[in-house]
């Protein structure tokens, strides 16, 4: 009988133990709560903004986790945006000083504090409420002019109905 060398055994045992996970990215819909009610909602000329729309189409976004699984302090995130249910999406993206919407979106970093969340940019700026209080948002240097938000989940946007779409 012939020997098998020590260092194959032990290579095939180790290969048979390890177990490899990989994350699968999820999307979840989404709206973006302020403390004092405010939801961040899209504006014209791909801008974004923080009000108290009554349109649930503006203020609903589709929060794209990188690895997936329960959001947790610093995932990957991208946030998307489907005008109308319209297959042309668009993401958010920081932009000299202002966040706004295109095509190609920047992926932002969660931080966690509390029970609330701040989105970092990758050049370690945070989304900032609009200076003045009104306008667009904006970013801050730091994480204490930040955002704070609640992430609360939202039920996909309905598909029109055919009476709505027949007149």
């Amino acid at each position: 009988m012939k020997m098998i060398p020590r260092f194959l055994i032990t290579t095939a045992a180790l290969f048979g133990a390890l177990s490899v996970s990989v994350a699968q990215q999820t999307e979840k819909t989404v709206t973006l709560k302020t403390a004092d009610g405010k939801i961040i909602t899209t504006a014209a000329q791909g801008g974004l903004e923080l009000g108290r729309s009554q349109n649930p189409g503006r203020q609903t976004f589709t929060l794209v986790d990188s690895n997936g699984g329960d959001l947790a302090d610093g995932d990957d995130v991208k946030i998307r945006y489907n005008p109308g249910g319209s297959s042309k999406p668009n993401y958010w993206k920081s932009s000299e000083g202002k966040l706004g919407r295109s095509d190609k979106g920047d992926t932002f970093k969660l931080k966690k504090v509390e029970d609330k969340y701040l989105f970092q940019t990758s050049d370690g700026k945070f989304v900032a409420p609009p200076s003045g209080g009104s306008g667009g948002l904006t970013l801050a240097d730091s994480q204490e002019g930040a955002l704070k938000v609640e992430i609360a989940e939202a039920a996909a946007a309905a598909a029109p109905s055919a009476s709505a779409s027949a007149q």
